[in-house]
């Protein structure tokens, strides 16, 4: 699939990539609503689900999914997409007006990774100790 662009990325942010045929039909199903393509992420709260506003904090209930290549994926409320806090490591969840975000996933990776190291360091030398005083006790 393409990569869509102008308005059409616009209107699919907040989007899963494997979700993009469905929010790009010309009618968009949420129950029982039926809505326009145009109203999609038009800051107004359309499905009770929340699901037609994926990208904006329209829906008090909706969802924000941060795919944050390259680290955790993360899942926001609604009411943290555009607030001006940078939440998701790729800046999705803020549209650039307020503020601009770097994207810091692959320095979050390094940082969770070397946390990581540290931790299973401290526990092969707390094994070790612990192995040498089961044998200095046998």
């Amino acid at each position: 699939m393409q990569e869509p662009t102008g308005a059409s990325k616009e209107a699919l942010r907040g989007i899963p990539p494997h979700h993009h045929a469905q929010y790009q039909a010309e009618l968009f199903h949420c129950g029982q609503e039926i809505i326009p393509r145009e109203r999609i992420n038009d800051n107004y709260c359309d499905c009770p689900d929340g699901s037609d506003e994926p990208g904006t904090s329209a829906c008090s209930n909706g969802v924000l999914p941060c795919q944050n290549e390259g680290f955790k994926p993360l899942q926001l409320t609604s009411s943290r997409v555009d607030d001006g806090v940078c939440d998701c490591c790729d800046g999705t969840d803020e549209d650039g007006r307020q503020v601009q975000c770097e994207n810091t996933c692959d320095a979050q990776a390094a940082a969770s990774r070397q946390a990581l190291q540290k931790s299973v360091q401290a526990y092969e030398k707390g094994s070790a100790v612990r192995a040498e005083l089961i044998r200095d006790i046998t």
